[in-house]
């Protein structure tokens, strides 16, 4: 999927909402959508597909309070990244992209690069329990040609998709399963 096809996309649903849109030339913001007034201009020159998106969200969740020109760090805005950013994302996976074209991701997109790496990753990370957790790394451990002695948790941790916060207990596992493979006299 292009850019072009993105923006295009994304005009299309800011004005299933509502909303006329004109272009025309802007200083400041690439994009400006008054949900009150029901109107919004674009400056085909220098919106980026983030920008459009994000101004999509304010319409979609019908922000209207602005704190000043520059409020990026109003609830709203904030908001409003994130959900561009997960938006345009299933958009890019629905049309093939994955986690490992992330890059090229945010070249088409043009959202701001670590934000969107971290609203990503974090999005794909699973909600599991101790029990499931435990599971996730058995399976990936039985499945691996890995010799236990080059095991690594984090890489582990992030092929099961497992939240960090479960780190010390997969340290354990990690730990217990290397154990019982010295004890076995496999090495």
């Amino acid at each position: 999927m292009t850019a072009k096809e993105l923006l295009e996309k994304i005009i299309t649903e800011i004005e299933k909402l509502g909303i006329e849109l004109k272009t025309g030339k802007l200083s400041g913001a690439g994009a400006y959508i008054s949900y009150k007034n029901g109107f919004g201009i674009l400056d085909m020159d220098r919106v980026s597909v983030f920008g459009a998106c994000h101004e999509y969200i304010h319409v979609k969740n019908k922000d209207c309070i602005r704190c000043s020109e520059n409020d990026w760090n109003n609830p709203c805005e904030r908001k409003a990244d994130k959900e561009a950013i997960l938006y345009l994302w299933q958009l890019f996976e629905e049309s093939g992209g994955t986690v490992e074209d992330m890059t090229r991701f945010i070249e088409i997109t043009e959202c701001p690069d670590k934000l969107a790496k971290i609203i990503i990753l974090k999005s794909k990370i699973k909600e599991w329990d101790k029990e499931e957790v435990e599971e996730q790394v058995y399976l990936y451990l039985d499945a691996t040609d890995e010799e236990p002695q080059h095991w690594n948790i984090y890489r582990i941790m992030d092929a099961c998709n497992i939240d960090y916060k479960w780190e010390n207990l997969v340290n354990r596992i990690i730990a217990e399963i290397y154990k019982n493979f010295l004890s076995s006299g496999r090495i």
